[in-house]
């Protein structure tokens, strides 16, 4: 009589993070931020970005750019030796976003279309090669969250693949 038990298969976080960056340039997780950064205005706008990209007729029809009279967004980046930083005003990721699509890789069921990115694997990819102190804050109007994220701490725990959010206030305008 044979007997079927389970072999562990799950990556180990290092090795996951070593083959999930190894490829990637610094300059490639800059414009990964950046493409989110846009991606989020897109999203908080309702741009569609083949209607605001596309001249008249190109799309099938007389183009209807998103007209409004908001303040243009802005992407500010800053580094120096020891810290690299990207501030944007392009809208924020949403609490639920953030807990339940944001930090998974790919985009479940269902998923917004008409985004920039495709896998959902910019942000993690950037955020995993560029540093072992992590933290990323968004505001929208009414909620926010914050993370922190001590890398090489976190690698040590290969089940709880989690990511902690705080919420914190939005920013009221």
């Amino acid at each position: 009589m044979s007997e079927l038990i389970e072999a562990d298969a799950r990556p180990t976080k290092g090795v996951f993070l070593e083959m999930f960056t190894r490829d990637l340039s610094l300059e490639d997780c800059i414009l990964d931020l950046v493409d989110n950064s846009i991606d989020s205005m897109i999203r908080s706008r309702g741009i569609d970005v083949s209607e605001a990209l596309l001249p008249a007729g190109v799309a099938g029809g007389e183009s209807r750019r998103h007209e409004n009279n908001l303040e243009p967004a802005n992407i500010d980046i800053a580094f120096n030796s020891d810290q690299f930083e990207i501030t944007d005003s392009c809208g924020g990721i949403s609490v639920e976003d953030a807990e339940k699509e944001v930090f998974r890789i790919g985009h479940p069921e269902g998923a917004t279309e008409g985004q920039l990115g495709v896998y959902g694997i910019g942000l993690k990819r950037a955020i995993f090669k560029i540093g072992n102190e992590i933290t990323i804050e968004s505001r929208m109007v009414d909620e926010g969250f914050k993370i922190v994220i001590d890398v090489p701490e976190w690698k040590k725990d290969d089940i709880n693949w989690t990511i902690p959010l705080e919420i914190i206030e939005g920013t009221g305008d």
